[in-house]
């Protein structure tokens, strides 16, 4: 019997839990529901990392994370602002920033579980987003939300399976 690759491994387990939550939803009860959203999220960012170089950007609430970011991308003009100064307020989940030779102007996208018939299940979409839904997904997110993703112009990453995380802020007692 031949071993499967941890990628193979984690993309099916990422499906078997879809499935499960279908099977779930049926019991009603927001407290497993909830538990498994969030194992659902974390196996989601570690599929994302296993599959794409990632340069995470770190730190403290307020420290410029989000600034930094929409600095980078020119992002602090009359456009749409996907990445807003945010003090103190807090993301809930990650950001992924990728960039993309295809994408002329950012774009906001959720990565959102939503319900697959065919399956009985959920499916993973990338939900395309206005502004104001990608900051309340980042801020937050529904039940549904994985996993918030920004794409840009490429203008730092040779290819596509290279991406920018931007983390939550923590306070020092975290």
């Amino acid at each position: 019997m031949a071993m499967q690759s941890p990628e193979i491994l984690l993309k099916e387990l990422n499906y078997a839990l879809r499935r499960l939550r279908g099977a779930c939803s049926t019991l009603g009860d927001e407290d497993i529901d909830r538990q498994l959203l969030a194992v659902m999220q974390r196996l989601l960012l570690a599929e994302v990392m296993g599959n794409t170089w990632i340069v995470a950007v770190g730190g403290s609430q307020g420290a410029g994370k989000t600034t930094l970011m929409a600095s980078m991308y020119d992002m602090h003009g009359n456009g749409p602002q996907w990445l807003q100064s945010n003090e103190g307020r807090g993301e809930k989940l990650p950001v992924l920033i990728t960039e993309s030779a295809d994408c002329q102007h950012p774009q906001g996208y959720v990565r959102r579980l939503v319900p697959d018939a065919a399956s009985h299940g959920f499916k993973l979409d990338d939900v395309r987003v206005d502004v104001a839904e990608f900051e309340r997904a980042i801020r937050d997110p529904q039940a549904e939300d994985l996993l918030p993703v920004l794409r840009v112009p490429r203008r730092y990453f040779q290819r596509d399976n290279q991406a920018w995380l931007l983390l939550p802020g923590y306070e020092k007692q975290d």
